[in-house]
Order: structure tokens, then sequence, then C-alpha cells
């Protein structure tokens, strides 16, 4: 996703490299802006997690596509479902454990909290569930 928007902002900034290489000040400014923003995403989930102070609830979630990806460091994500998560699909970031061990169409319990923000987040306890007849 990060690098899909530098791309986007790449292309939008090419026409306006001539005007900014003129005017070093706004140029400046441009670039701070550029990095506010790119750390705004990294400073919102971290205060999601931070000052969140709810309880961890665990929910049963069907595993729907496994994508691991590198970059700076491996990124390991499932795309879930089921019938407790939001818009009945939610995209997690989990650990290598939790990553290797579970299958496409694994039913599994994990532990969450709704965030200080409300943007879900893992803690890192899962489990395994018998298989349920009843998935979506």
């Amino acid at each position: 996703m990060a690098s899909a928007s530098l791309l986007a902002l790449l292309v939008l900034i090419a026409p306006m490299r001539k005007f900014l290489k003129n005017h070093p000040v706004v140029e400046a400014g441009f670039w701070i802006l550029v990095v506010l923003i790119f750390l705004s995403y990294q400073i919102a989930l971290a205060t999601n997690i931070i000052f969140d102070k709810s309880p961890s609830k665990k929910i049963d979630v069907w595993v729907k596509q496994k994508v691991a990806y590198t970059g700076k460091g491996a990124h390991l994500t499932l795309l879930l479902n089921g019938p407790r998560i939001d818009y009945q699909r939610q995209i997690l970031n989990v650990r290598p454990e939790v990553f290797d061990h579970v299958k496409l169409g694994d039913q599994i319990s994990l532990s969450v909290h709704t965030g200080a923000l409300g943007l879900l987040w893992f803690d890192g306890s899962w489990s395994k569930v018998p298989f349920d007849e009843k998935r979506p």
C-alpha cells in the first residue's frame, strides 16, 4: 500500500518539478508535508494500540487468504472472514508463528482489541478451533 501511494505521489509530482525547483522554500515545505502524511499513518496505528484500554475479546474467523510480501522485512497478512468482523472481511498482519501454522480454510480464534481509534488489532493470542459447519 505504501509503495502504491509513493508511486501515485511521484506521478502527481512530475508536472510540479519545474515549479518546485524554482522555489526552494515551497519545495522544502512540500517534502516536509509529504513526510508528515506518511508518518501520520504510523502515529495513528501506534496511538490506536497505546491508548487502547478495551479488554481483549475472542473472535472465531476463517482464513480466506494468506499473503506474504517483503520490503523492509517480511509482512505476513491474513484475509479473514467471520460473523463478528466488521464488513465481514478483515485484513490482519500477524506474526510468523501464526502465519506458518494456519492454512486456507482453517477456523481460528483470535484475541483482538477494538483500539482507541476503533481500528481492530491482534494481540498475538490465537488458537485453532474445531471445524464448524455454520461458516459463512
